[in-house]
């Protein structure tokens, strides 16, 4: 029997739009059920659905709530894609997408704390990652947009963005007239100098055209490329330097417990140095 794909797709819903923590039990719950009214195909695709991960969860969350600046983000990524195969202008759409960015990943951290379940650094470094993905990549939006995500998306490297427009390929030149031609089927002009010359800058003027507009093609997904690896050191950077301030912090508390064990150690052995001279003088030992 062939499971419903609405079936499946309502609990694969059902599962991402609840708490990480109870998608094991609910999705057992849900397969049971399957199970139960003798739907053994789908309990099993029920059963194999996975378990989001925290930078997934999160966005899926975020998904399910349909905010404008995710839409718009879905959106510009559309708006990109087509650009870099066209080969058109895209600094007025990267001028828009660094601000989306930076509110959409907030939106996702904010999300995951309401669900009382605080993204990590690398979780949050994932959620960066994801999205910047999914600009460059039809089927990862697609999966955001449906709120389907497993897993934190690859960083988007040189390939994930089109391919450019195709190259220019060259018109016909007209050919010039064989020296066996009939002399009275040659246009004079299609002989003359300028009119040779004029086809041959013709020709060169195409083929330049052609290596023009495929090195146009591929130093812009170049730049799309480069710009994306800079968007990952500068998280990566940011993931240091948070890792950084939380090692000074726990550098600082350790050295404090240390100092305060110290003094603690200190004053138990003046304690213990007074009671031992004490039972040292002896009964009747003191001063008369």
């Amino acid at each position: 029997m062939t499971p419903s794909l609405d079936a499946l797709g309502d609990a694969e819903r059902q599962l991402k739009s609840g708490p990480t923590s109870e998608f094991v039990e609910r999705r057992r719950a849900l397969a049971a059920e399957a199970r139960a009214k003798g739907d053994k195909a789908l309990a099993r695709d029920i059963a194999a659905l996975r378990k989001p991960s925290a930078a997934a969860a999160a966005l899926n969350h975020v998904a399910l709530d349909g905010p404008p600046e995710l839409i718009d983000l879905l959106d510009l990524g559309a708006e990109l894609r087509s650009a870099v195969a066209a080969g058109d202008e895209l600094r007025p759409l990267l001028a828009r997408r660094q601000a989306l960015l930076d509110t959409v990943t907030r939106l996702a951290a904010r999300r995951a704390d309401a669900d009382n379940e605080p993204l990590s650094a690398t979780a949050a470094a994932q959620v960066a990652q994801t999205l910047r993905a999914v600009l460059a990549d039809a089927e990862g939006a697609a999966l955001l947009r449906e709120a389907r995500l497993d897993a934190a998306l690859p960083e988007p490297g040189f390939d994930a963005w089109p391919a450019g427009p195709p190259r220019a390929s060259l018109a016909a030149v007209p050919s010039l007239p064989s020296e066996q031609a009939d002399p009275a089927t040659i246009d004079p002009v299609a002989v003359s100098p300028a009119a040779t010359e004029a086809r041959l800058s013709l020709e060169r003027a195409r083929a330049e055209l052609e290596e023009r507009a495929t090195t146009l093609a591929v130093t812009s997904r170049r730049r799309v490329h480069a710009e994306a690896e800079l968007l990952r050191l500068e998280a990566e950077l940011a993931d240091a330097r948070r890792a950084a301030e939380a090692a000074t912090r726990a550098e600082l508390d350790a050295r404090l417990a240390h100092e305060t064990a110290e003094v603690t150690e200190r004053e138990a052995a003046a304690r213990w140095s007074a009671i031992e001279s004490g039972v040292s003088l002896g009964p009747g030992r003191g001063s008369p």
